[in-house]
């Protein structure tokens, strides 16, 4: 489209920064929502304020640079606790090997 590279550039440009933005404004969500639909598939939805807090451990598991056995918070109970393992083995199997610590400040890192 001989005339129209500065508009195209610009257009492409616009759609990478909305497509960071999506991911990076609900990547600690989708996380958190994929844990939620692994115990519902597995007939083990706990209750909320019990879901709220493995979402949040699992979550903060998985963000770490490295992978560490971090200990478990008492408000979750041992029922719950193999298929949180089994869902932060997961996670872990599907993060890129080069994926650095997952934060806020890396989230808003502009690749640009």
């Amino acid at each position: 489209m001989p005339g129209h590279t500065q508009e195209l550039t610009m257009a492409c440009k616009l759609q990478a920064s909305c497509n960071r933005n999506h991911v990076t404004e609900n990547f600690e969500s989708r996380i958190k929502q994929y844990v939620k639909f692994r115990y519902a598939v597995q007939d083990l939805l706990p209750p909320s304020r019990v879901l709220a807090a493995i979402k949040d451990h699992v979550y903060e598991c998985f963000a770490l640079e490295t992978r560490i056995q971090t200990p478990v918070p008492d408000t979750i109970p041992f029922m719950y606790r193999n298929q949180m393992v089994v869902i932060s083995n997961e996670l872990w199997a599907m993060k890129p090997i080069d994926l650095p610590t997952i934060s806020q400040e890396t989230l808003r890192a502009n690749p640009v």
